[in-house]
């Protein structure tokens, strides 16, 4: 399920890169195959009223993403779902310009609600969402195992922490890489 996104949107880009200062921009990406390269903002709607539109970043083997505007849903009445418990959802952009979305759900099978136990399915992911038939990137993890696997989510109020082992859906072979997301939801998440 997706949260609209009605606040300003940036992504940047950061990771491990080689002894070279980097270009000019708010951050930088490597695969450690590449050089780095410079990052801009994407330039976004703002919302005045939103004081804290909150943080997300994520970091999935030597690939660092920065989100600015993570918003959340707490509750089957604030998700409005009778599956999802919790859902949140960022935007962004590549420095190519490749939109990216970032979501962290937990999915209560028996639609209770649950943010843990038996039939609680953990799933954080970062989605190419102008080629969804031929995506240029995707990382997923999530408990069920069959894409990418070990995923777990921690909410703490406002505050959540994920990690697990995401699979690339780029490349043929099952090869995941370790991940860890840390974020803070907006001060207008509905939790």
């Amino acid at each position: 399920m997706m949260i609209p996104v009605v606040m300003a949107v940036s992504i940047a880009l950061g990771g491990c890169g080689g002894d070279d200062a980097p270009p000019t921009g708010t951050g930088t990406t490597s695969t450690g195959q590449e050089p780095a390269t410079g990052v801009t903002a994407t330039p976004g709607e703002t919302d005045d009223a939103v004081s804290d539109p909150g943080t997300a970043t994520l970091t999935v083997g030597e690939l660092t993403f920065e989100f600015d505007n993570f918003r959340c849903a707490l509750g089957h009445d604030n998700t409005a779902s009778d599956a999802y418990s919790f859902t949140s959802d960022a935007r962004g952009a590549t420095p190519e310009g490749v939109a990216l979305q970032l979501q962290a759900n937990v999915r209560d099978t028996r639609g209770l609600g649950r943010l843990e136990g038996e039939g609680v399915i953990h799933e954080i992911s970062i989605q190419d969402i102008d080629h969804p038939n031929d995506p240029i990137m995707g990382l997923v993890a999530t408990s069920e195992g069959f894409l990418g696997s070990d995923a777990v989510i921690a909410i703490d109020g406002d505050a959540l922490i994920g990690s697990g082992a995401f699979l690339d859906n780029q490349i043929t072979a099952a090869v995941t890489h370790l991940g860890t997301l840390v974020a803070t939801c907006s001060s207008d998440s509905l939790t």
